[in-house]
């Protein structure tokens, strides 16, 4: 949020999405589309609002993920 300064969305994320969407939709198939990624940041976000997750919290998240 700091790059966003407060913003809900920096002013370059609809193209960073679009690019992201393409290249995971190339590299995984269906599901990936702008909005569903638009869908999945907001969850996440308010995931981890809710739940008070720390910093450390989020990196063992992210870190479980990684394959």
């Amino acid at each position: 949020m700091e790059i966003q300064k407060g913003d809900e969305k920096a002013s370059y994320g609809d193209e960073v999405l679009e690019k992201l969407s393409q290249k995971l939709t190339e590299e995984f198939g269906k599901g990936f589309s702008k909005r569903n990624l638009e869908r999945m940041r907001k969850f996440y976000i308010n995931e981890t609002i809710n739940s008070r997750w720390s910093v450390r919290e989020l990196q063992r998240q992210r870190d479980s993920l990684i394959v």
